[in-house]
């Protein structure tokens, strides 16, 4: 108890650290010259007034997105598990069939497809294919130049 009050004690001071708000980085006493790149030359004269920056201006590109209708049939975090299952499943449908990686997960997806009812039709046929999680995924896309 009496540590804690020793250092309560320290802590609380008058609020001054005695440090100036301002600080100036060549103000060090002694330090003369100031090597930069391998380069000796002499300290710079501090600025006067600050160096006024030009805003960044980031292009808006217009860029169209288009919705695509596709069925998520499998996921796993092991890759080359999705790569067995992405040539077996290549080979028994007739839609494209493709892997994505989103950390950690290997997602198979079928598709595109034309509506939402082929997409349902295509989930019940993956289902009775044995993968039970098939489900139809909406996605928003950017569409490509024509």
């Amino acid at each position: 108890m009496l540590a804690l009050l020793v250092m309560l004690a320290g802590c609380a001071g008058s609020g001054s650290s005695g440090r100036s708000s301002e600080f100036d980085p060549f103000g060090f006493p002694g330090e003369d010259t100031v090597v930069t790149a391998g380069v000796v030359g002499e300290r710079p004269e501090p600025r006067s007034t600050p160096t006024e920056t030009t805003p960044r201006v980031i292009p808006q590109v217009d860029t169209e997105t288009e919705t695509i209708i596709r069925v998520q049939f499998y996921t796993t975090t092991n890759h080359r598990e999705a790569e067995d299952v992405l040539g077996r499943a290549s080979g028994a449908l007739d839609v494209p069939v493709a892997m994505e990686f989103d950390t950690p997960y290997y997602k198979l997806m079928a598709g595109p497809l034309p509506t939402r009812e082929a997409a349902d039709k295509l989930a019940l046929r993956l289902r009775a294919m044995g993968y039970e999680a098939a489900w139809v995924v909406r996605e928003q896309v950017s569409a490509t130049p024509k």
